[in-house]
């Protein structure tokens, strides 16, 4: 099996605590993570960092989009008729979808790739991806292959988050006052902390039967590390990885995974961390 071939190679590359966490945000392969960690993740609000997203997929395909733009414009006389674009978008896909099938092809990663291909076929047919319209197809799509889906945590997590995110900075430049906050990083990572975390609040409440009273705090000191290091780090080794030079890329994530790992065990260990709720009828 590939996928836990790749597995076992990504925890044989980070230190023991890391290596189920590397695994699950790489692969999917979730087998390695102790209950401590996942409880720890749980209560600080942070277990949604362990799920493959938008984040991981659109960083994979942009940077092969942007590899093989780059290498396509180096013979400029065999692209005079072909545009190096438009290759490297279809090219983007194809990688896209690959890693797709080797990940698990869980609801978030389905979502995140079917958004992503629909920005790449928009530079295919030159046209500008809607971002909203991009959400409502890949949650059509989804239902229409498997429409019991509907009802599990990881698809209505996985779209309330981007739903949110998307309308909420969407409105931002329509209000003075706040635009130009949203180009202050800090500001921004708030933001988004604290939207995406009200707009999946009621659905890890539901479905977890438990609040996190300290996930916005675990989320602004987590999420940099995520998109900044673990998740460029991870992509990087992926692409390393038939060369067998995939080291550098898991000592990033080996790093940042520990800095997670040890906030979120910061977050839960306090005993008001999260108020249990009433399972809905």
């Amino acid at each position: 099996d590939k996928r836990m071939a790749l597995s076992a190679r990504i925890k044989a590359g980070v230190s023991q605590v890391a290596s189920g966490p590397a695994a699950a945000i790489i692969t999917g392969d979730r087998s390695s993570l102790t209950r401590a960690q996942l409880q720890d993740l749980r209560r600080s609000n942070l277990a949604h960092l362990l799920a493959i997203s938008g984040l991981h997929v659109a960083l994979l395909t942009g940077l092969v989009f942007g590899f093989f733009r780059r290498l396509c414009l180096l013979n400029t006389n065999a692209f005079l008729h072909f545009s190096a674009k438009k290759i490297a978008a279809g090219l983007a896909i194809l990688v896209g979808l690959y890693y797709l099938l080797i990940s698990g092809a869980t609801v978030s990663t389905q979502r995140a790739f079917i958004m992503v291909s629909i920005v790449m076929l928009g530079v295919f047919f030159d046209r500008r991806a809607l971002s909203l319209h991009s959400v409502a197809l890949a949650a059509l799509v989804i239902l229409a292959w498997r429409p019991e889906d509907v009802s599990s945590a990881g698809f209505q997590m996985s779209f309330a988050a981007p739903i949110a995110l998307v309308t909420v900075f969407q409105r931002i430049p329509a209000l003075p006052r706040f635009s130009r906050l949203r180009r202050m990083p800090v500001i921004s990572l708030i933001l988004s902390s604290l939207v995406a975390g009200l707009a999946t609040a009621p659905f890890s409440a539901a479905h977890f039967y438990q609040v996190s009273h300290y996930g916005l705090l675990a989320n602004i000191l987590s999420l940099p590390v995520m998109s900044f290091l673990v998740a460029p780090s991870a992509v990087s080794a992926m692409m390393l990885m038939p060369f067998g030079a995939e080291a550098a890329g898991l000592w990033g994530v080996d790093l940042g995974l520990r800095w997670i790992l040890a906030v979120a065990h910061f977050f839960a260990q306090p005993a008001g961390a999260v108020t249990f709720v009433i399972k809905p009828a």
